[in-house]
């Protein structure tokens, strides 16, 4: 059945045999395997495992086995730890490729569709006080698969996780009015209100968190300055964010060489990391066009600094923490957020917490253990 409200419409689950958008990375995947990096091509439960998957098992493999033999009850024991975490994330990856459509109607630029998941935690199913969703929204353009290697960490740690592509991502569909109201727009109202009134869709009731990585992470806090929105919010969580400094177009491509060496120091962890360039399935010139135009746009606009996070408010008690990566040539975050002291920063937003973390932009996504382990540990101290 297909559910729909006024302004939402959401469709039946929409059951893929593998990930949906093409990786500009399967073309290593001969080297990756010949490293160790990933495990070879498989299948279970009739889906294909993505190179994300893949990398994660081979890492799994590689802690399994660290020699010949099981010698001690301890070894056996860490052995059926790792076979139980293996099969988790094949669960895991079964209801990421179970995924949705959600057409919204944007005031004066008609409907908008993208892709979304959610992943439902495989612990703690008992409790009667389960935590609360996390609404993820990934970087500029994206589809979900940017953020897949971050959701399905939160998952397995007992989070109910939903993730929303943008509607001029590859596995979307925007309006021409759409990509003007972006155009003419100085900040991200026009996404603001898709994804506001997606989620309102998706969630009709109740607190979440909202986190937004890279470019999602302004619009994240643009969503933060409606307090009509931000009454349900208990936290948020800003990762790597754009618009923290002015940087020109040289400043900023000169950022992104270096992130791409930061990410090739790491190779055998470099096929966790998903970079999408198009959608299986369907190719649509019309939509690749107007898609190549937003993106141009919001190149262009991310590269200017913004202060949206002064505004940006979640429900009393709560925390905005913004995760900035002493590497991140990209964003240069901790050109603003690193070097303020926290007296500071709470003078301009009470509400304000800065993660200072040596990783590079993709730190999060291609590693996601440690900086989770950090978040969790600020989410557990009151204000």
């Amino acid at each position: 059945m297909v559910e729909t409200t006024a302004e939402v419409v959401i469709s039946n689950p929409i059951i893929e045999s593998r990930i949906p958008e093409k990786n500009a990375l399967e073309a290593l995947e001969g080297l990756f395997y010949r490293v160790g990096a990933i495990t070879r091509p498989s299948r279970h439960h009739g889906f294909e495992r993505p190179l994300s998957l893949r990398a994660q098992r081979a890492n799994i493999l590689r802690k399994m086995f660290p020699k010949t033999g099981v010698e001690t009850p301890e070894e056996r024991q860490n052995l059926r730890a790792e076979a139980n975490e293996a099969k988790a994330r094949d669960e895991i990856m079964k209801q990421y490729l179970t995924q949705k459509e959600i057409r919204v109607m944007v005031d004066g630029a008609g409907e908008q569709m993208s892709r979304f998941i959610t992943l439902e935690p495989l612990t703690d199913k008992e409790r009667e006080t389960p935590p609360i969703p996390i609404v993820i929204v990934p970087g500029a353009s994206n589809d979900i698969d940017c953020v897949g290697t971050l959701a399905q960490e939160l998952a397995l740690r007992g989070r109910k996780v939903i993730v929303l592509g943008y509607p001029e991502s590859f596995m979307g569909k925007v309006t021409p009015e759409f990509v003007e109201m972006i155009e003419k727009s100085s900040t991200y109202q026009p996404h603001a209100e898709f994804y506001k009134k997606a989620i309102n869709g998706i969630l009709p009731g109740g607190d979440f968190e909202l986190w937004g990585y890279s470019n999602g992470g302004p619009i994240a806090e643009q969503m933060l300055n409606d307090k009509n929105f931000w009454q349900r919010v208990k936290d948020a969580v800003i990762i790597a964010p754009s618009n923290s400094v002015n940087q020109t177009m040289g400043e900023f491509m000169v950022g992104a060489a270096k992130e791409l060496k930061h990410i090739m120091e790491e190779f055998k962890l470099f096929p966790r990391y998903s970079y999408t360039t198009g959608n299986k399935n369907l190719e649509d010139k019309g939509h690749l066009e107007l898609r190549s135009k937003v993106l141009g746009i919001l190149i262009k606009k991310i590269r200017t600094e913004m202060d949206l996070w002064k505004g940006a408010r979640v429900k009393e008690g709560g925390k905005i923490l913004i995760v900035s990566g002493e590497r991140d040539e990209i964003t240069k975050s901790s050109r603003t957020f690193n070097k303020k002291t926290e007296p500071d920063l709470m003078q301009e937003n009470p509400q304000l917490r800065v993660l200072e973390v040596p990783d590079s932009h993709a730190g999060i996504l291609i590693e996601p253990i440690p900086i989770l382990n950090k978040i969790q540990e600020i989410q557990a101290v009151s204000l």
